[in-house]
């Protein structure tokens, strides 16, 4: 690729950035494996599970390992439809 965003990218990067973008490439074309996936999945469910709550104002002692902000949208506004119909059900039957 000989363009004028490489160039630049060429003569104000690091100069390995061709090789990294190989390599970064390469990794995306792997399967995926989908059982590490779930568990992790799992862990994350599991971890949401036991979270507590806490006020804007409070620090858990010793610090926060990880913090997870939840924010909710309403299905409708008005007359307008702010998510689709299967979102809205999918999230009814949970």
């Amino acid at each position: 690729m000989d363009n004028s965003v490489t160039r630049l990218w060429d003569q104000h990067m690091r100069s390995d950035w061709r090789e990294i973008a190989q390599q970064r490439a390469s990794e995306l074309r792997k399967p995926r494996d989908e059982s590490s996936d779930a568990t992790t999945l799992d862990d994350i469910k599991e971890r949401l599970d036991k979270a507590e709550p806490v006020s804007d104002a409070a620090e858990p002692e010793g610090g926060a390992d990880y913090f997870v902000i939840s924010r909710r949208v309403p299905a409708r506004k008005g007359k307008w439809r702010m998510v689709s119909e299967e979102i809205k059900d999918r999230d009814s039957e949970d």
